[in-house]
């Protein structure tokens, strides 16, 4: 009889964690190493409009005199700017969020059903002595 409440079976600890995560998001590779270059575009994307933020101060600080209209022109074209690299990069953001969302649902799903399908092929005196309900609260937080 496989005791769960063994102290052996409960200390996987973090390195074997990690292990198996990992070679779980790699079998995933098509969409996991896309997504994740994504998001470190993004968040440099979105490191730009302080670029352009300093190009605005320091076109104001430059400013000696003349004609207004030609500062606040060039101000408003540069806040246009960062206007449009923060939408580009918000859109994207959300699009590469609900991508990493079904990439997790569905590496979640999968490891339910490999622990599940583990705990079924168990013979029927393994369940005899084990409650079922017990059985399933553990695969439930296993995932």
């Amino acid at each position: 009889m496989v005791n769960l409440e063994d102290e052996s079976l409960q200390k996987l600890g973090i390195k074997r964690i990690l292990n198996y995560l990992r070679n779980k998001y790699m079998g995933e590779k098509q969409t996991f190493i896309p997504l994740l270059f994504a998001r470190i575009a993004l968040t440099i994307m979105g490191l730009l409009p302080a670029l352009y933020y300093k190009q605005i101060v320091d076109l104001i600080a430059n400013f000696t005199g003349g004609e207004k209209t030609l500062i606040v022109s060039s101000a408003i074209s540069l806040l246009l700017i960062v206007v449009y690299i923060k939408v580009i990069n918000n859109v994207f953001y959300r699009l590469a969020d609900y991508f990493m969302i079904t990439q997790y649902l569905t590496l979640s799903r999968k490891i339910y059903l490999e622990a599940f399908n583990y705990v079924h092929k168990h013979s029927y005196r393994f369940f005899s002595n084990n409650f079922t309900g017990s059985l399933i609260k553990k695969i439930n937080k296993l995932v």
